[in-house]
C-alpha cells in the first residue's frame, strides 16, 4: 500500500527529511522515498547523519532549482518579482554530502538520468540524495493566496496569464 507523510502544506521547510527516517523507522520494510526542495533539505541537511549513523535508508528527490521556490513564486506573484533572500545558488555538492556519509548521490538533469539514478538509488538499500535539476521559474499550481477562498485559486504562471 502507498502512504503520503506530509506537512500539510508546501510551506513547512525542512519538515521532509526528518519525516521520511520517521517513516522509515515506523516501517522499515517499506521504500520511503522524501521529494524536497534544494532550500528545504538545506535547512536540516545534518539529518543525514542520523540516517546513515542508524541505518535509516531513504531515498531524497531534491527538486533543484537555486531557489528557495515557494518564496521565490510568492514574489513573483505578489511582490512584483522584486526577490529579496531567495537565490540559492551558491551550493554544496549534494552527491559529495551523500558520499562523505558512506551513501550514494546522483545528478540529474533528464527524465532517462533520473530513472537510472532512481533505480540505482534503491538497488543500493543505502540513503541516497538524487539532485534533480528543475527550471529556476517553474511554478508550483495550484496556488491559493493568502487569505483567498479555495475557489480563487491561482492556476496558471504569472508569464502564462
Amino acid at each position: 500500500a502507498r502512504q503520503l507523510v506530509t506537512s500539510g502544506g508546501l510551506g513547512t521547510m525542512g519538515y521532509g527529511l526528518p519525516a521520511a527516517i520517521g517513516a522509515k523507522c515506523a516501517k522499515p520494510e517499506h521504500l520511503v522515498v522524501n521529494f524536497t526542495g534544494d532550500g528545504s533539505i538545506l535547512m536540516n541537511i545534518q539529518e543525514l547523519m542520523t540516517a546513515y549513523e542508524t541505518n535509516v535508508p531513504v531515498i531524497n528527490i531534491i527538486l533543484n532549482n537555486n531557489f528557495l521556490g515557494m518564496v521565490r513564486q510568492w514574489q513573483t506573484f505578489f511582490y512584483e518579482k522584486r526577490y529579496s533572500s531567495t537565490d540559492l545558488s551558491l551550493q554544496p555538492d549534494f552527491v559529495k554530502i551523500a558520499e562523505g556519509f558512506g551513501g550514494v548521490g546522483f545528478v540529474c538533469k533528464s527524465k532517462d538520468e533520473f530513472k537510472k539514478a532512481l533505480k540505482e538509488a534503491i538497488k543500493s538499500k543505502k540513503s541516497a540524495l538524487i539532485d534533480v535539476r528543475i527550471d529556476r521559474f517553474e511554478d508550483v499550481l495550484p496556488m491559493v493566496p493568502a487569505g483567498a477562498a479555495i475557489y480563487n485559486m491561482i492556476l496558471k504562471s504569472k508569464e502564462e496569464k
